[in-house]
């Protein structure tokens, strides 16, 4: 499973949230982190120290010979630490990582780039993920307003939602100034999400070397992007049409 987000988009709570699901099933879990965040007792967690040779190389080295059910290796910025990442999960180990990247057919090519073998990452591959972080519109009912969207001209982007809902029934609405929110219009955060599962036709891609039609399949596939899936939450006055635009292909 591969994971690409930036600085301040809560990877921390997902990723420990991933952790928690083997908790039920007696899995032997061990994290190479830099640093610690956050101190769970089920959990054998590493400290990669750079500075004494300790790197996220040679503890995955170590880890593999432990036989593992679930390794999370908190960031991949090297060729070597890719090339046995996926090793490790090319022999029944479940590898959680972060990877620097800015969708998930980026995560892709990011492997691509390290020298990955195609047929190893297609079957390597369980799971792509990205995610970041948009305000959350004010709950006081006296804080949002009601506006069509045709009105505010992006009706041709609701052609990307794959029909998922009826144009004339798609509404956002703006934020209005009230006391709840101290006059910001919003209070607190939620995630928006870009989650592909590499199935025959994605892995047929990455064999093909067609990444130029990821978008394609995931529109085959009902998978949403970044932007799309910020507009179903407008849908649902949960953010602003503001805070997603910067999220459009």
């Amino acid at each position: 499973i591969a994971i690409w987000w930036p600085t301040w988009s809560w990877k921390t709570t997902t990723l420990y949230a991933m952790l928690e699901q083997s908790a039920w099933k007696n899995l032997a879990v061990y994290t190479l982190e830099d640093p610690i965040e956050y101190k769970i007792p089920w959990i054998t967690q590493i400290q990669v120290r750079p500075e004494i040779w300790f790197t996220y190389y040679e503890w995955l080295k170590q880890l593999l010979r432990l036989d593992p059910d679930v390794i999370l290796v908190w960031e991949i910025r090297e060729s070597k630490v890719a090339k046995l990442a996926v090793e490790a999960s090319m022999t029944w180990h479940l590898v959680l990582t972060t990877i620097h990247a800015n969708n998930t057919q980026g995560i892709v090519q990011r492997f691509l780039e390290f020298w990955i073998d195609k047929f190893v990452l297609a079957h390597s591959l369980i799971l792509l993920m990205g995610q970041r972080l948009v305000k959350k519109l004010c709950d006081c009912k006296n804080c949002k307003m009601k506006e069509d969207i045709e009105q505010l001209y992006y009706q041709p982007f609701l052609e990307d939602i794959n029909n998922k809902f009826k144009e004339q029934d798609f509404n956002i609405c703006y934020p209005i100034w009230c006391e709840k929110c101290f006059n910001t219009w919003y209070n607190g955060r939620l995630p928006i999400t870009e989650v592909v599962l590499i199935d025959q036709l994605f892995q047929n891609l990455i064999l093909e070397n067609k990444l130029w039609l990821w978008k394609k399949a995931m529109k085959k596939n009902w998978y949403l992007t970044l932007f799309q899936d910020g507009l179903i939450k407008t849908k649902y006055w949960l953010t602003s049409l503001e805070q997603i635009l910067a999220y459009k292909d």
